[in-house]
């Protein structure tokens, strides 16, 4: 059975008529239109430290080259519970809550969003130590996803 439908689909290929957009007979000419897709560009530039100070932190964009109708979204997630990420460091353990200037942030919060030609995030974020439990410096890490999305 295989065989008979592998042969029939080849004859109907064989068969099927050739569209064309001008047929030309004798001397003559002709155009064709060209056609490409290019696919969004985007490159969102990442703090390699983050304070937890209370300081703003603004994504940026190096470039944001978008087709119609999409977005660029940066998401974030890390945390233990909620809001809080995991500290250690100075011989004790802590945490920061990580916020925007809207919400306190969890796993998969979406923390930005980008629109073609934009190169500057409008949403800060920042982060601030809560119960350090000794003095010394404390890290946690946090992990940025960087998507393509329809706006």
């Amino acid at each position: 059975m295989k065989k008979f439908m592998s042969v029939l689909c080849a004859l109907v290929m064989l068969i099927a008529p050739r569209t064309y957009a001008q047929e030309i007979y004798g001397d003559g000419q002709a155009t064709s239109t060209v056609i490409a897709h290019v696919d969004s560009q985007y490159c969102v530039l990442i703090p390699e430290t983050i304070v937890a100070d209370g300081t703003k932190y603004y994504f940026t964009s190096s470039v944001m080259d978008l087709a119609e109708g999409d977005v660029v979204n940066v998401s974030v997630s890390g945390f233990s519970e909620g809001c809080m990420l995991p500290m250690t460091g100075g011989d004790g353990q802590a945490y920061a809550v990580v916020e925007t200037e809207e919400v306190q942030v969890s796993n998969g919060a979406i923390i930005a969003t980008f629109h073609n030609g934009e190169t500057t995030a409008s949403n800060g974020l920042f982060a601030t130590l809560q119960n350090a439990t000794r003095a010394g410096d404390y890290s946690g890490t946090l992990t940025f996803n960087i998507q393509l999305g329809q706006g």
